[in-house]
């Protein structure tokens, strides 16, 4: 524990005028209640720019030994005590309406018992105190501020009492009355109690134990309650949820917490009957089935499972079927719970309802949030709970149950409970909030205490000497669960950190002490009420203390002075780094419910906090150096003053020359590759950051100069530190992907320069495969912001373009960029169809059958680009040729590209299979042209009409490509008719081969008509690439070849010789059976049986084929 000694104390104290000696004090939120042992109690009341005034004066029965305000029913509660006949009697007493009595200092008493009609006196009003009687002599009493719940503890059990309005027939008037509401049955005796909204704590002398009490409402059934009625359900007792929420009663949990609206006579047995038999499920587990139940101590409980954080419930027994799992002990787990010791050392709880009328609507069951057993020597001494309501400070409808009394409307799911907990050596501050119950700070005092009371930024204890004031976490706890720190833009110190003891102010004798805080809860214009007695010689001295504490700002300064006047940020680094967010957590406490951060002065000396551990996290070295960032983004630090900050540091220190920097650079990191500001960066500036990472990370230079924003700096200056980088990695023999980052650098500072030539040779010392792997890691060397294409981009599409178009691809197949947006970074100043780089582009696309998605779009519109070059051909250019024909790559079997039929090569502009291998016709030598008009077959002045038919030979050829081909022939066909002059070699060679697979594509008939009509010589092989094993195709061509080389035909000798070749191609294709059905009933027997023999030797194989198979997946089975 760090001890920062005099930074915290009070600018004012006041005594308050006390004529009788005090016994006990409590305080409100503008009050102090003082009891006396002259049996009065007296009311003191804080005025603006007045100070303090007794505003009421009141005489009681007894001497009141505790007392507590509700400031919600404006009443005090008091436990008085009163000798008579040699022994003394407890009392537990309300006082109703004390703001209405104020001031006044005549008025009449009226005293009467809890539900009791009143006595009325008429026309004039009565000082209603009402008793409560209790069955047992009163221990403690406590009063909730928001809800007005009483809580008294008699012996083992707790008394709930509500004010509740009435109206009486008799006197036609209403009134206010106390109801008792619950009876809480613990197992020890208790020594106090303590009640906030539905949180109960529960103290003696070793055990201390907070409940939080639950609504329910509706009526749920009894028994194991299943989704689906007919299916049987096995529980996994893994998830504590499932587990628990299989028990469905909301009268009685039979174990360590009941609860039950009935008498308790009834046995639980009794209670967990439902009065429907069906509702029972029986659970038949299987041999392999095991509930697993966690426990809290090594050799576990049969009986009892724990769920972290949200109480203790034992498995129950339903239907004559006990559930007993083994039991697995997870240390860990069970380290950080709020139960100590085994969950047999709870003590058994009931609850009981008194007033049905109160919780009408539903059922109360009580869960354990923290049981903890103290020492045998040393007793529990202080017990609190402390509540942290949201900034809005009321929930919602929806948000609170207003069936609820024991819950107020300010209660939302962002209020936080704590709970603190001591003896008179040390003390915990625990979170009771879900998901499960944490220590945040753990106390220990440098003198014994006597009392100890917390708010939600300070923990005061009274000690002999006087009070010792340590900072408490609950505030900042509160701001961690309300806000999201993602370390970036917003930080917080550890909420857990040691608390430290920054404040020691002498007091003789101090006795009790209480706290008035702000009506939002913080420390900020609240006050300490101090008791101080000291008795000699059987005369008792007192004085009653009303000390104002300094605000979270004046605090801040005198810490800060401490630091800095003493040097102490020369120490150790951790005690310094300690300091700086005891400080900045000091500084956050009155933010969580008051607008004190829109204070410029508080505005400011958080910007100087901020700043403070921006510094220490950016020049220290420490795990956690990356909290720089949001440190001095809170504090509102530019870029230009983190610079000038680390010039100063480095003239001031020229040793440091940034070594411990780290910190600093990871700022300089997301400054200049994030998107948050501007740069706005001079030259000198821009050149001081690169020098930085030279000296600290050269291998960030690269990076910075090829991802970052920084532009703004010397080509020249860097191109030299560029230079010794690589010289270093060459010493080094360093050949990796940061050198080859390094060679990229040098690219674009070249392209910087205008000085292609040496961007060109230094890109040609990259590896494609490495340049490519970069490109696409780091998409913003490519495009900026899918808009255009870098400098770079430019350099690569001019020297190597496939190696952009492949990085373009992989742009979208990782989702990066779709194909669209690579369209328009391709898209020039030309159409589509001339840029040969979007036709590549789409080629690539359509050469991997994982892109099937997009075959479709893809292929219409690279389909119109062929269509369009082709009817704008024009013969090639011999600069744009590489290579010869018989070294061109045809594109076969490739994702959407397949093979081209044999057939298509015997079709104009083709003059053969594989004519287009041939060399170009225009790069011939004179000599060699021919005189006559050529068309040329070679690769380069049809590598549009090869790859066309590519995709139309494809099985994902879809039928809109066919009609794109058919509807540009014909508009062709149109163009042609209207100039007849022209010849036919001008006219489009590419027709009739396109004509055909359109055809085919619909109907195999029409194309085989024509064929026979025009181009006989190819159907052999178009029957072998477009007729299948369908005999109807088949028997239509048998029909046309019997009227074609009939005797009688002009045709016979022509078409002969086609008629045996298409016969050999229908008995591949066909079995025998069919073959028979379609000979000719006038066929020769003769002439037809070497067609019909090879149509068996093909059946019989196949069927051997099979057989062979058959038995070989036998035989493979058997071993």
């Amino acid at each position: 524990m760090v001890r920062v000694f005099r930074c915290f104390g009070f600018k004012s104290q006041v005594v308050l005028p006390v004529v009788d000696e005090p016994i006990s004090i409590c305080t409100s939120s503008d009050c102090v209640f003082i009891a006396t042992v002259a049996g009065s109690l007296e009311v003191f009341r804080i005025q603006v720019g007045k100070g303090w005034k007794n505003v009421c004066s009141i005489n009681t029965e007894g001497l009141v030994q505790q007392l507590a305000y509700s400031e919600k029913d404006d009443y005090l509660a008091t436990l008085e005590v009163k000798h008579f006949r040699h022994e003394n009697l407890t009392f537990i007493k309300t006082y109703l309406d004390l703001k209405k009595w104020e001031n006044k200092k005549n008025f009449t008493i009226s005293l009467r018992v809890a539900e009791k009609y009143p006595v009325i006196i008429p026309g004039q009003p009565v000082f209603e105190v009402l008793e409560i009687p209790q069955e047992e002599k009163a221990n403690s009493l406590s009063v909730c501020s928001h809800t007005g719940t009483l809580a008294v503890a008699c012996h083992k059990k707790v008394n709930l009492y509500m004010i509740q309005e009435k109206y009486s027939a008799e006197c036609s008037r209403s009134y206010k009355d106390v109801v008792h509401i619950l009876i809480i049955n613990w197992g020890h005796v208790v020594s106090k109690v303590v009640i906030n909204e539905s949180f109960i704590a529960l103290m003696s002398n070793r055990y201390a134990h907070v409940l939080k009490l639950n609504f329910y409402n509706g009526f749920r059934k009894v028994g194991l309650h299943m989704s689906n009625p007919a299916s049987q359900a096995t529980l996994d007792a893994n998830q504590p949820k499932a587990s628990s929420s299989c028990f469905e009663s909301t009268e009685l949990i039979a174990g360590d917490f009941e609860n039950t609206s009935s008498p308790p006579s009834l046995s639980s047995n009794e209670l967990l009957l439902p009065s429907d038999s069906s509702s029972i499920v029986n659970i038949k587990n299987d041999e392999a089935y095991t509930q697993w139940v966690f426990s809290s101590d090594q050799r576990g409980s049969r009986k009892k499972r724990r769920s972290f954080g949200q109480g203790t419930r034992n498995i129950a027994e339903i239907a004559n079927v006990a559930i007993t799992p083994d039991t697995i002990y997870l240390p860990k787990l069970h380290g950080n719970s709020g139960i100590n010791g085994s969950t047999k050392s709870l003590p058994k709880v009931m609850v009981q309802v008194k007033d049905q009328s109160v919780f009408v609507n539903g059922k109360i069951k009580a869960d354990t949030l923290l049981y903890k057993i103290g020492l045998p020597d040393i007793s529990w001494r202080h017990m609190q709970l402390l509540c942290i309501y949201s900034a809005s400070g009321q929930g919602t409808p929806s948000q609170c149950d207003s069936d609820f009394p024991l819950q107020s409307i300010k209660c939302d799911p962002k209020m936080e409970m704590f709970c603190y907990l001591g003896n008179s050596h040390e003390g915990q501050l625990y979170s009771l909030s879900p998901p499960a119950v944490q220590m945040l700070s753990s106390y220990k005092y440098s003198s014994p205490a006597l009392q100890a009371v917390t708010s939600p930024t300070m923990l005061f204890v009274v000690t002999d000497t006087g009070v010792e004031t340590y900072t408490s976490r609950g505030a900042a706890f509160s701001l961690y669960r309300r806000n999201h720190y993602d370390n970036i833009q917003k930080a917080i110190p550890p909420v857990d950190l040691e608390p430290c003891l920054c404040g020691i102010q002498p007091f003789f004798n101090a006795s009790e002490i209480s706290v008035i805080s702000s009506p939002k809860g913080t420390m900020m214009d609240s006050y300490v009420i101090l008791l101080s007695k000291v008795t000699e010689l059987n005369d008792t001295m007192w004085s009653l203390y009303a000390l104002e504490p300094y605000s979270a700002m004046d605090t801040y300064k005198d810490l800060m002075w401490i630091v800095f006047s003493t040097k102490y940020q020369d120490s150790v680094q951790e005690a310094y780094l300690h300091v700086l967010q005891e400080a900045n957590l000091i500084l956050r406490g009155p933010v969580v419910d008051s607008e004190i951060e829109y204070l410029e002065e508080y505005q400011n000396l958080f910007a100087e906090s901020c700043q403070k551990l921006g510094d220490f996290y950016a020049w220290h070295p420490c795990s956690d150096w990356k909290l720089c960032l949001p440190y001095y983004n809170m504090a509102g630090i530019t870029l230009k003053d983190a610079l000038q900050k680390a010039s100063n540091i480095n003239e001031k220190d020229q040793g440091i020359s940034f070594k411990h920097g780290k910190g600093f650079l990871h700022y300089l990191k997301r400054k200049i590759f994030g998107n948050s500001e501007p740069l706005n960066l001079s030259t000198d500036e821009s050149n001081l950051i690169l020098s930085v990472f030279y000296k600290c990370s050269a291998q960030d230079v690269s990076s910075i100069i090829l991802l970052s924003r920084l532009k703004n700096y010397s080509p020249e200056k860097t191109l030299a530190l560029m230079g010794d980088i690589k010289k270093r990695d060459l010493k080094f023999g360093k050949k990796s992907k940061l050198s080859y980052l390094n060679n990229l650098a040098c690219v674009v500072l070249y392209l910087d320069l205008c000085d292609l030539d040496a961007a060109e040779l230094e890109l040609s010392n990259i590896p494609k495969t490495d340049l490519v792997q970069i490109c696409v890691e780091h998409s913003r060397l490519i495009h900026e912001n899918m808009d255009k294409l870098t400098p770079f981009a430019q350099l690569l599409r001019k020297s190597c373009a496939d190696i952009l178009l492949e990085i373009l691809v992989c742009f979208h197949d990782q989702g990066n960029l779709p194909y669209t947006a690579c369209l328009q970074l391709l898209q020039g100043d030309y159409e589509i169809h001339q840029n040969t780089h979007i036709k590549m582009f789409l080629e690539m696309l359509l050469k991997d059958k994982k892109r099937m998605d997009i075959f479709p779009e893809i292929s219409y519109q690279l389909v119109n680009i062929y269509l369009q070059r082709l009817l704008q051909w024009r013969p090639p250019i011999k600069q744009s040729i590489t290579g010869s024909p018989s070294s061109q790559p045809l594109i076969q079997e490739v994702g959407h590209f397949a093979c081209r039929y044999p057939w298509l090569d015997l079709l104009p502009p083709f003059q053969g299979i594989k004519s287009y291998r041939t060399a170009c016709h225009y790069f011939r030598s004179p000599s060699a042209t021919p005189v006559q008009p050529f068309i040329c077959p070679c690769y380069f002045c049809n590598e549009d009409l090869l790859k066309l038919q590519s995709l139309l030979c494809s099985p994902c050829a879809k039928e809109i490509l066919f009609q794109t081909v058919e509807i540009a022939i014909q508009s062709s066909e149109t163009a042609n008719d209207g100039t007849p002059q022209q010849s036919a070699i001008i006219t489009f060679p590419w027709q009739l081969s396109l004509d055909l697979l359109c055809k085919a594509s619909i109907d195999v008939c029409d194309a085989v008509d024509s064929i026979l009509s025009d181009h006989p010589q190819i159907l052999p092989d178009f029957c072998a690439s477009m007729l299948d094993s369908h005999p109807e195709q088949w028997k239509y061509l048998m029909e046309k070849f019997q009227t074609l080389i009939s005797e009688d035909s002009t045709e016979h000798n022509r078409y002969y010789p086609i008629f045996q070749d298409m016969l050999t191609e229908m008995v591949k294709k066909l079995k025998t059976s069919d073959v028979l059905h379609l000979v000719p009933a006038n066929g020769s027997l003769s002439y037809f049986l070497p067609y019909l023999n090879q149509c068996c030797i093909k059946d019989q194989l196949v069927s051997l084929e099979k057989i062979i198979v058959e038995r070989g997946q036998s035989l493979t089975l058997y071993d």
